[in-house]
């Protein structure tokens, strides 16, 4: 039997309320626990140094609403129609009669109608409102206070460190920044340098056609003709003196400026340095490439070592190759970019052999940083000596080409 139309309508709108009432108090609960236990995890992340600031991400705390209404959603206490009439006897007093019309469905009997029409008067006078009030300002209140004590908490509680974990972060972090700063200066470096390479190649043949215009030019000379020759050589030193120009830096000729010591004194790596100044100011980088090449080798070997005893015994051993090619950069070549590239292959030399002796308890993405800053600056360190001895080889040439100019210009003076 179908009831009547105001009690059906207030049981569905009880019904609905209590719904809402039941969701909204498992919200309200859930709420209380979620912030109750953000709290409790500032305490301790604060107090106990458990998160570094990096991972303290204040986005995080938009999860704790929507973890709340999930928790809420799933655990909150379902309605059904039978609460919603026994919620409406309870507040009318009308000893189950609404309770009784929600099962009639279910049970058979004469006075169904009877039923029906009574629950259908009463209906008339009770409000669903008040059968199911809501109230939230304490609810509200409640959660404000909590709210504000986390904030509270958020703002005033200090962060401490008293295991040392959040420096040790802190300095691998920045570490790991470090690493990746060298990889990338020296790659950048490297890419200007082969640019450099490829003007330095125009360069060299605009030089040496130069050179053998001018030396054409010398056979064709005749001794009566001075005024002639004296046009042709100025033409020449104009051009030879625009390229002296385009090469020629105060390093560069400081370093060819230097003399290299005849005396053995100084021991085998003193003698060292004297032999790589003397071929590098003849543009011949072999003897630099070759040591190079070794501190290339004994990094990969250091990095691939099996025992730390090995791994040590190879980081010594690059640590004074580099040593004494960082002290040719400032004394000899006077390069601060070469000094800058060791400078850097040093620094992750460091690294790179803490990370081998540490082995396992290395971060390893760390471990890969540091060898990959010591490939990268051991290569642009490369590149430097190959772009100086270029530059020397050039300006030795110029300096030939304009010796032999003077002795022309001097033989077209005196006849």
């Amino acid at each position: 039997m179908a009831n009547g139309p105001k009690a059906e309508a207030l049981l569905q709108r009880v019904e609905s309320r209590l719904r809402l009432a039941s969701l909204t108090r498992a919200i309200y609960g859930c709420s209380l626990i979620a912030l109750g236990l953000a709290c409790a995890a500032v305490l301790a992340v604060r107090l106990l140094g458990l998160v570094d600031s990096a991972g303290q991400r204040p986005e995080w705390l938009l999860f704790l609403p929507a973890i709340a209404v999930l928790l809420a959603f799933l655990t909150h206490k379902r309605v059904v129609r039978q609460m919603a009439a026994r919620q409406i006897d309870q507040h009318a007093g009308t000893n189950d009669l609404f309770l009784t019309l929600a099962t009639l469905d279910s049970s058979a009997g004469e006075y169904q109608p009877l039923v029906a029409f009574s629950a259908e008067t009463t209906a008339e006078s009770i409000e669903p409102a008040a059968v199911v009030p809501f109230r939230v300002r304490r609810p509200v209140l409640h959660l404000m206070s909590v709210l504000t004590v986390f904030v509270l908490l958020l703002v005033f509680v200090p962060q401490l460190d008293p295991f040392g974990k959040l420096e040790a972060v802190e300095q691998t972090r920045k570490a790991k920044h470090e690493l990746s700063l060298i990889a990338r200066t020296a790659r950048e470096r490297r890419d200007d340098l082969d640019k450099k390479t490829l003007v330095a190649t125009e360069r060299r043949e605009a030089i040496e056609q130069e050179i053998a215009k001018m030396l054409s030019n010398f056979r064709q000379m005749k001794p009566q003709q001075r005024e002639s020759n004296s046009k042709v050589l100025g033409s020449h030193r104009s051009d030879l003196n625009d390229q002296w120009k385009m090469v020629s830096t105060d390093q560069l000729r400081q370093m060819l400026s230097q003399q290299v010591s005849s005396q053995q004194f100084g021991g085998e790596r003193a003698q060292k340095m004297n032999d790589w100044l003397k071929d590098l100011q003849q543009g011949d980088t072999t003897s630099l490439q070759n040591e190079m090449n070794d501190m290339k080798e004994t990094a990969e070997a250091m990095l691939n070592a099996k025992s730390p005893e090995e791994r040590k015994q190879l980081a010594n051993q690059l640590r004074r190759k580099l040593q004494d090619m960082k002290r040719f950069s400032s004394e000899k070549a006077t390069s601060p970019e070469l000094a800058s590239a060791l400078d850097r292959a040093m620094k992750a030399l460091e690294a790179a052999a803490q990370a081998a002796e540490n082995g396992e308890s290395m971060d390893p993405e760390m471990a890969e940083q540091a060898a990959e800053a010591l490939r990268e600056s051991l290569q642009q360190a490369a590149g430097e000596l190959k772009e100086m001895a270029s530059n020397a080889q050039d300006m030795q040439r110029l300096e030939e080409a304009l010796d032999a100019l003077r002795r022309a210009e001097s033989l077209n003076k005196n006849g």
